[in-house]
């Protein structure tokens, strides 16, 4: 992750050493699904999308003799094939460090709607768009969006000194009612 620079009277170290602790602890780990629902590679896709088990998942991890192969999305509606043939193949292209920092996964998270978690020596989880929603990320995201708030209170000191009529004529009617 790149810190984005502190203007001139925020406290950087502060912010920075937040920043990198945030990074250094929150990992993908921490909103990952660890308990895999999986598929088998010769199962109909008719019986993966009727299975209840199943039914909240949209990504299913395929397997062949108990080993990861590809994944299964639902989105594929090609109900009169076995999974195999429908599935995309594993490639290093869906795959994420559990250790991997939070913020790796929510920058990829908007072209990408998955990545299988890799723990030590193998896949042990999955991490989706709707993982997002977890308090993890949320932390990060308030983090960050504290620290615009900090830099946009000081560019306007910065523009408009200590005097908050300065930065108060600048607003439109509608704004200052509201403030």
């Amino acid at each position: 992750m790149t810190i984005p620079s502190t203007p001139k009277g925020l406290p950087e170290d502060v912010f920075h050493s937040t920043m990198r602790g945030l990074e250094a602890g929150l990992c993908v780990r921490h909103i990952a699904t660890m308990e895999l629902k999986t598929c088998d590679v010769g199962d109909m896709v008719a019986r993966v999308w009727d299975d209840p088990r199943l039914a909240g998942f949209d990504q299913l991890p395929v397997l062949r003799d108990d080993q990861i192969i590809g994944v299964w999305e639902r989105e594929s509606d090609h109900q009169e094939q076995r999974v195999e043939d429908a599935m995309k193949s594993l490639s290093s292209a869906v795959l994420v460090s559990a250790d991997a920092p939070l913020m790796s996964f929510v920058r990829v998270a908007a072209r990408e709607a998955y990545r299988l978690v890799v723990g030590v020596a193998e896949i042990e989880g999955i991490v989706t768009r709707s993982d997002l929603l977890k308090l993890p990320v949320r932390l990060l995201a308030f983090a960050l969006v504290t620290h615009l708030e900090m830099v946009m209170a000081s560019v306007i000191r910065a523009k408009c000194g200590g005097d908050d009529e300065v930065w108060m004529e600048r607003l439109s009617p509608k704004r200052l009612k509201k403030l």
